[in-house]
């Protein structure tokens, strides 16, 4: 065996070895030692260690919210269930004038056509809705003489501290904003369609406290509210409103059927005259036929003639038909389940929010500990290399001029 395979490498005997006898540390890239991962232990240690904190901001955030849900007045919701009419069974229409639905025409029908069960829960959330109802009367919890909605939501109350505090934090922007609006007041035009200023902030509060689901085919309405009676005598002005704007349409699409089946039914009228007009003149000026030319001439104008009558009679059923539709006062939302105040208050709101600012304080109170464990760690200036990360992250994320305040204000300690 040669000089070379003894020594097991060539080269010179003092070569490092393969590793080169350099910590990996010192060499990126070569993959992390043990000290430098971050494992499950330690951020269980971190939680351990600053356990205090953590119970203590749990325990301020969850005061703050238990004080926010005592100050909360109770809610009551009351729930009607209704059965949305589609449309009826009369709309199935005959002769010449069913083509004419194939053309997208509903033609002597309930007038109904294009409102289906599934447009109800849309309707009801209408500005047109929301408006009748803000302005319909009724006896709140803590007024004592019955007023509209409208009159309710506008008048002059003490604010709570909750909403205080919101209204100069939060809302400070719509704070400033409603206070330099002129707060004259308005009369209200109950026939109107255009909401006053006063009308529009109604319509936003009584938006949020109705809320629709789906049972089985049927319509779930709900209201919630601060009063059990204010519940259910809200839930019963939506149902009507509801049924009202439902029937106001129904009546105006069938407004326009009429309009245009009257339309046709003139117009077949003009042309049956005028065909049997020519009829009856060919006839004067030939009393007898006697060649194959005239006879034809005949025929085609009796055949004209019977068609025009056949368009005739379908329209003039259909106008009657249109007519009737309009007369009728047929019910298109039926109330299976009344509303009636609740009497027990709802339960679920105060423990969702004192569950909410829990949370809020467990994760504020871990987050605050990570950061002062961070920092415990940049802090150690026997390692250069986390150092250098610190900087470069005071670099993205510190203004310069703070950076500079600080750091003179460090030298000169």
């Amino acid at each position: 065996m040669s000089a070379k395979s003894q020594k097991g490498h060539t080269g010179n005997g003092d070569d490092p070895p393969p590793g080169d006898g350099v910590p990996p540390a010192e060499h990126p890239g070569r993959g992390r030692t043990r000290e430098d991962e971050v494992s499950v232990l330690d951020i269980l240690l971190v939680i351990a260690r600053n356990r205090a904190m953590i119970l203590g901001c749990m325990v301020v955030f969850g005061g703050i919210a238990g004080l926010y849900t005592l100050s909360m007045s109770e809610t009551y919701t009351a729930e009607a269930t209704v059965i949305r009419e589609g449309q009826s069974a009369s709309d199935q229409v005959g002769g010449q004038s069913a083509a004419l639905r194939g053309l997208g025409f509903d033609v002597g029908g309930g007038g109904g056509g294009g409102l289906g069960p599934g447009s109800y829960p849309a309707i009801l959330n209408t500005r047109e809705v929301r408006l009748a109802v803000a302005r319909d009367t009724f006896s709140y919890p803590d007024v004592e003489e019955p007023m509209t909605y409208v009159d309710y939501v506008n008048r002059p109350t003490e604010p709570s501290w909750p909403d205080v505090l919101l209204d100069y934090t939060l809302w400070l922007p719509w704070t400033l904003r409603d206070a330099l609006r002129e707060t004259e007041p308005v009369e209200v035009d109950e026939k109107s369609i255009y909401p006053t200023p006063e009308e529009e902030r109604a319509m936003r509060a009584v938006g949020g406290k109705v809320e629709t689901s789906n049972e089985g085919g049927f319509m779930v309405i709900s209201a919630t509210t601060d009063g059990p009676e204010f519940s259910a005598e809200l839930t019963k002005s939506f149902i009507r409103h509801l049924t009202d704007r439902v029937q106001d349409l129904r009546t105006e699409r069938t407004q326009r059927n009429l309009e245009f089946v009257e339309q046709k039914y003139q117009e077949a009228k003009r042309k049956l005259e005028a065909a049997e007009d020519r009829l009856a003149s060919f006839l004067d000026r030939n009393q007898n036929i006697r060649s194959a030319e005239l006879r034809n001439q005949r025929d085609r104008l009796q055949r004209q003639v019977q068609h025009q009558l056949e368009l005739y009679n379908d329209w003039q059923g259909q106008l009657t038909q249109a007519e009737i539709e309009l007369q009728r006062s047929e019910p298109v939302v039926t109330t299976v389940e009344a509303p009636v105040p609740p009497s027990d208050p709802d339960s679920s709101r105060p423990q969702l929010f004192l569950i909410v600012g829990l949370l809020f304080g467990l994760f504020l109170g871990m987050a605050g500990a990570f950061v002062k464990a961070f920092l415990r760690y940049a802090t150690d200036e026997s390692d250069e290399e986390v150092q250098a990360k610190v900087e470069e992250l005071k670099r993205a994320f510190v203004p310069g001029k703070v950076r500079e305040r600080f750091g003179g204000a460090r030298k000169a300690e």
